[in-house]
């Protein structure tokens, strides 16, 4: 997702750039600058950015990262918290289960 994509989802939340901008703490001008991709959000304000737009905050944020941070997409991808189609995480929630199951 890209984050002018946020932005507008965002938008239809809050009815306004400039609402979304008050309540992120940010001129109009630096959020008309995010949503250009002249000024780079924090991981903090992509994770504000998608409460406001009703996403889950910790996907949202490593789907950004990964278009934001092009030269480490592979690893925003990997470590992405994406349910059953992420290897990782299954091997991760399968450890999980043997070590409640040895309880």
């Amino acid at each position: 997702m890209k984050v002018s994509r946020l932005i507008d989802l965002a938008r239809l939340n809050k009815g306004t750039y400039k609402a979304i901008a008050e309540e992120l703490g940010f001129s109009k001008t630096k959020m008309s600058d995010i949503k250009k991709g002249t000024y780079k959000p924090s991981p903090l304000d992509i994770c504000k950015l998608a409460e406001i737009a009703g996403l889950e905050p910790s996907v949202t944020l490593f789907d950004i990262m990964k278009e934001l941070d092009t030269e480490h997409a592979e690893l925003w991808n990997k470590w992405r918290p994406h349910g059953d189609s992420n290897p990782g995480y299954r091997r991760e929630r399968a450890i999980t289960n043997i070590k409640i199951i040895k309880l």
